[in-house]
């Protein structure tokens, strides 16, 4: 019987599983693909009657959005990229009892309080840093307003998009949900991994 070195067979196992990964996705499918936790692009963190997840957005993910219903043409999709492609974004998702956080009928004035924090100073909450020592700061974020008709309250954080290496860390400070201070841990290279959009 041979003997193989674990590291080997370690390797051996990741190159078996890439090359069974896709590399293209119609829309819906790199959605899926994207919050299945088993791809290792969504974290989630239960605290108390709060979940906490966080989800990185691959470019074309946001490009599949951007299209909605419009044929994913190519001069489009390029267009497209182009706009996103020197950020790394990733959703912010908070739901309490699973339902949205920000409740108006749980009172106006802590309603009104968390408004004014998710709205206008997340930037001050998070932060992504890298294994390399860098702390990157939000360029730009945005609050999804569904006026408690969703599952969980959404933000869409943009960072200065660091190398594909090593591992980034989304840090999220207390910001008044009661949660402490949080974070989630992503390794670089499966992000850079994620399947494309297909343009079939």
């Amino acid at each position: 019987m041979r003997y193989y070195p674990a590291r080997a067979l370690l390797t051996a196992s990741l190159a078996s599983l890439a090359a069974c990964q896709p590399s293209q996705l119609p829309a819906d499918a790199l959605a899926s693909y994207v919050a299945d936790p088993a791809h290792q692009l969504c974290q989630v963190q239960q605290i108390g009657s709060t979940e906490v997840s966080v989800t990185y957005q691959p470019v074309d993910l946001l490009v599949a959005r951007s299209l909605s219903a419009l044929p994913p043409r190519p001069a489009t999709v390029d267009s497209l990229r182009k706009q996103y492609r020197d950020a790394a974004f990733f959703m912010l998702s908070i739901a309490r009892n699973q339902r949205e956080v920000l409740q108006p009928a749980e009172g106006f004035a802590d309603y009104s309080t968390l408004l004014q924090t998710l709205a206008f100073r997340m930037g001050e909450h998070v932060q992504l840093v890298t294994s390399q020592g860098d702390t990157l700061r939000p360029v730009n974020y945005y609050l999804d307003r569904t006026y408690a008709s969703a599952s969980a309250t959404q933000l869409l954080f943009a960072f200065p998009k660091p190398p594909f290496t090593g591992s980034w860390r989304f840090q999220l400070r207390e910001c008044g949900l009661g949660t402490g201070n949080l974070s989630f841990s992503f390794g670089a290279p499966q992000l850079a991994a994620a399947p494309t959009l297909a343009l079939n």
